[in-house]
């Protein structure tokens, strides 16, 4: 069953990976219209700075997102992803989110979620970006 809202999506999620709730709830993660490719290539940048975890696109023009949509889009995640040191991309498209997106991460967030880290930072700190953006720890290669 498809959610209604993002609010909705992220409390089903909840069990798999609690810290998307925690990012979006606390504006960790910004969601944004998708404009172009390039649009999101400048906006690599802006991250850390901006002290978000993620920037989620919505392709909310498509009426339907046939196969080779979905083969060309996630065809531009990997290969960025390839390209890039800091940030990992991934194309979401499935029956139960909103609409169609593609998600723009920080690795060095998603490393410290792979490893358990982040669930820690979350509940007993009072500014996790502090430590994520201070780095008091150094995070593990």
């Amino acid at each position: 069953m498809k959610a209604k809202t993002w609010g909705n999506y992220y409390q089903s999620i909840r069990e798999k990976c609690p810290w998307a709730m925690y990012s979006w709830s606390m504006g960790k993660s910004l969601h944004v219209p998708f404009k172009s490719y390039s649009h999101i290539v400048n906006n690599e940048q802006i991250l850390t700075p901006m002290k978000l975890w993620a920037i989620v696109y919505e392709y909310t023009g498509f009426k339907v997102v046939n196969d080779d949509i979905v083969e060309e889009v996630s065809a531009w995640c990997n290969e960025r992803s390839k390209e890039q040191d800091n940030i990992q991309y991934f194309f979401n498209y499935n029956k139960e989110i909103p609409v169609p997106i593609i998600i723009q991460h920080r690795k060095d967030i998603l490393k410290l979620a792979k490893d358990g880290k982040l669930d820690n930072l979350i509940y007993n700190t009072r500014d996790p970006d502090n430590y994520i953006n201070g780095m008091p720890y150094q995070l593990e290669e």
